[in-house]
């Protein structure tokens, strides 16, 4: 096997492994050392650490550690070795796991389909309320054993099921933790697959293809869509899972700046979740949504209504207006204190971009607040950066394939210039956590 392989590549792999090996060492060894050291408790003789009964278990821990590394280099070499049945080399192979990884044939659109299935025929609820068997599952969903079999073995290899030794079925998740899990397998099959589906189309076209094609010519945006085709209510579920997420480092980063406001324009807020949550961080705060019309006003989704439902409504207030109508908004007062826009830019093309944010500047008092939150790309020669936000751009072909003509993915560079050339002042760009970004302002 050396031999195949070649004796430079195993020195290679030999050496890292060692020097692995020897940090792991040197770093428990000193965390031991400092805690012994600074801990009156542990320098008692029947907890000194030469002592066999703490002594045995550190080492075993470190073989421990050994051992995973060793198995870890023992598989890159095994993917070395098979490369030549692909007919390409051992280091390119390497090179190119991580690329294919992204890949997987019968994964990465099978498991979200067998997810959407699942839910749609009742078994994740069936299986969370007792163990039942492939029988059970297959006559209370009235589908095939074989079926109902292929689900099951599915929704047990990714985890979201447990096999007990009687070859049962069931999980212990909670309600809220399954219908995360559920709502993105739901965006991907009805919403994302269906759009980037005509991505080519888009590419040379320049128009939304994947809109058109899968929910009609007739809309404009999948804003527009999203309350008339109901299968866009799970691009509104993933978006607000999305926005809670967005939110709640929000108001971990600028907890200090929304405790001092007394006002707040929610712009593009969809069914107002964003709001709900800052509103209940910040009781002091009175709250203005904004969206579209239809949004709004939904008699069962609309943000109205949820908000009522929420005992809110006291605190916050609705503004539907089309944003893409001609001429100046009317906005329901021009003082307030801050303008959030979560997740909304990059659905927007550049003029229009500019347009909005001088239209904001009328609602905002002077020194009122501007926060431009979402994922955006950077052009940036920072390498870490490159590398933060860089995951920003998977979500680009969703984008120009299937939320309205003009899409794309904003540097945070090139909303900062919008920003300043609007007018605002003291702008500021933050990376705030994985490919979420802010682009901060004032109103002079």
């Amino acid at each position: 096997f050396g031999h195949k392989l070649g004796r430079p590549f195993l020195s290679l792999i030999a050496l890292a492994f060692a020097m692995d090996v020897l940090a792991e060492t040197f770093f428990y060894g000193a965390v031991v050392g400092a805690l012994t050291a600074s801990s009156p408790w542990l320098r008692k003789p029947a907890l000194q650490l030469w002592r066999p009964a703490i002594l045995c278990p550190l080492v075993v821990a470190l073989l421990g550690a050994m051992l995973y590394r060793l198995l870890g280099s023992g598989m890159w070499l095994m993917l070395y070795h098979l490369a030549p049945a692909f007919d390409i080399s051992g280091s390119e192979f390497l090179q190119l796991s991580a690329v294919y990884s992204k890949l997987t044939p019968l994964e990465i659109v099978s498991v979200p389909i067998v997810v959407e299935s699942a839910a749609s025929l009742g078994i994740l609820e069936l299986t969370g309320s007792m163990a039942v068997s492939l029988t059970d599952v297959a006559e209370s969903a009235n589908i095939t054993t074989d079926g109902a079999r292929c689900l099951l073995e599915v929704l047990t290899f990714i985890g979201l099921l447990q096999k007990n030794s009687a070859g049962q079925f069931f999980h212990n998740w909670s309600t809220e933790a399954l219908r995360l899990a559920v709502e993105n397998a739901k965006f991907v099959v009805n919403v994302e697959l269906p759009l980037v589906a005509h991505l080519t189309e888009t590419l040379r076209s320049g128009k939304p293809a994947g809109l058109h094609n899968a929910f009609g010519s007739q809309y404009r945006s999948l804003y527009h869509a999203r309350t008339e085709v109901p299968k866009l209510t799970a691009w509104t579920d993933m978006m607000n899972n999305a926005n809670k997420l967005a939110v709640a480092i929000v108001l971990r980063r600028y907890g200090s700046l929304f405790a001092g406001l007394e006002s707040l324009l929610d712009l593009c807020g969809n069914e107002g979740r964003n709001s709900m949550a800052v509103a209940r961080a910040y009781p002091q705060l009175q709250i203005t949504v904004h969206d579209l019309p239809a949004v709004i006003q939904d008699p069962e989704r609309g943000t109205a209504v949820r908000i009522k439902r929420a005992g809110l409504d006291k605190q916050i207030s609705v503004f539907p207006w089309d944003l893409s109508e001609a001429g100046e908004i009317v906005w329901p007062r021009t003082d307030f204190h801050a303008v959030q826009l979560v997740h909304c830019v990059n659905e927007w093309p550049p003029d229009e971009f500019k347009t909005r944010l001088r239209e904001v500047a009328r609602a905002l008092r002077v020194g009122g607040h501007l926060l431009i939150i979402g994922s955006y790309a950077t052009s940036s020669s920072d390498i870490n950066l490159q590398l933060k936000l860089g995951r920003s751009w998977l979500s680009m072909p969703y984008f120009i394939a299937g939320t309205q003509e003009g899409g794309t993915m904003y540097d945070v560079e090139t909303i900062q210039h919008f920003v300043e050339e609007s007018g605002y002042v003291n702008v500021k760009f933050e990376h705030l956590w994985e490919t979420v970004s802010a682009i901060t302002g004032q109103k002079p």
